[in-house]
């Protein structure tokens, strides 16, 4: 069975409505700035509400108690929906029109992509022949995701039309795409013969570019955005994990969060470069906003015992989740 494997850069457990309306206060690192707001949301009824994607109007998708998808829209609107007979539903992209794709279990537990338009019909995605997973939509419509090749994984591009086209990295082992940007490029990741992880570039004439953070034992991008930019992970020798840019020229930047003890974890980043993410400060997860100077913000839901940030749109809006006391997962909504 194909496997997701962004857990470790994505610490929303990788899949996050009835709005609550409650409007709280944002810990900054930069008490200076104007302070933001937040407004949280539960889908009602669920034991926890992940939001893991946002576009441009502050539509939110995401997956609730671990197996049903939601679309919150921006009036705080949610609709919950499945793919039918699925064993849970795990919406990871949301384009500007409200269309959604991500994956789902179906009753043998295998994997499934899937797309839903913004009617609400959903159409499931399988390529290959044990396994299929969609992790991304750019603003036309394309998808990427990762299929089972063989005994090993590749990955795909899908028009709106209904055309795949594949690809691997040559001589990898494993092929994962995270990202797809408008200029239908796609970001993400593979595995060498020795199982050693490295990030791609793969342009839309098919040229994969792989490349590294220098001296990094594992590279892993997690968002690209509509200039060509990647943000994502990379691990140390000392097993540390650090957050990167890399320009659309090649150009890598490292950085971590302050004062940050166990990893920073980028997670999104929009089209002007401001990244949002997660750090682990003293066993505590924290969400950051990281402007385009590479000026940090803090995010901490008050009354939190942990706060992560998965996703954010060009207008700087984040939403990602919140840990309550009982270690119950709350939506929110980050407005600057």
């Amino acid at each position: 069975m194909l496997q997701i494997a962004k857990t470790a850069a994505r610490p929303n457990g990788r899949g996050r409505a009835l709005l609550l309306a409650s409007m709280a206060m944002v810990a900054l690192a930069a008490p200076a700035q104007a302070k933001p707001t937040f407004i949280t949301f539960d889908v009602q009824g669920a034991s926890s509400t992940d939001p893991t994607a946002i576009n441009s109007t502050n539509v939110v998708t995401g997956s609730a108690s671990g197996f049903d998808g939601f679309v919150r829209a921006a009036d705080g609107t949610i609709t919950t929906f499945d793919v039918p007979n699925a064993n849970g539903t795990f919406p990871q992209s949301i384009n500007d029109d409200g269309t959604i794709t991500g994956w789902y279990f179906d009753s043998s537990y295998q994997q499934h992509g899937f797309v839903r338009s913004p009617d609400g019909t959903i159409t499931a995605i399988d390529h290959g022949s044990s396994g299929t997973v969609a992790v991304s939509l750019n603003t036309r419509g394309f998808i990427a995701g990762t299929y089972t090749c063989g005994t090993a994984a590749c990955g795909y591009s899908l028009s709106p039309g209904g055309k795949y086209r594949n690809f691997a990295v040559s001589g990898s082992a494993y092929t994962s795409p995270s990202a797809i940007n408008a200029r239908r490029e796609v970001a993400g990741y593979y595995l060498d013969g020795n199982y050693q992880q490295h990030g791609f570039l793969r342009a839309a004439d098919g040229t994969i570019t792989g490349f590294d953070v220098s001296g990094a034992m594992d590279t892993d991008p997690g968002s690209l955005n509509a200039k060509g930019v990647t943000t994502g992970t990379y691990v140390d020798n000392a097993y540390n994990i650090h957050g990167f840019l890399r320009a659309s020229d090649g150009t890598i930047t490292e950085f971590d969060a302050p004062n940050a003890t166990f990893g920073t974890f980028p997670s999104s980043i929009n089209t002007k470069g401001a990244i949002a993410g997660s750090y682990d400060i003293q066993n505590e997860m924290l969400g950051f906003f990281r402007a385009p100077n590479g000026r940090f913000r803090t995010v901490l839901v008050k009354g939190s015992t942990g706060t992560t940030v998965n996703a954010i749109n060009d207008a700087r809006v984040g939403t990602g989740y919140y840990l309550d006391s009982s270690s119950n997962a709350h939506g929110f909504l980050w407005m600057p």
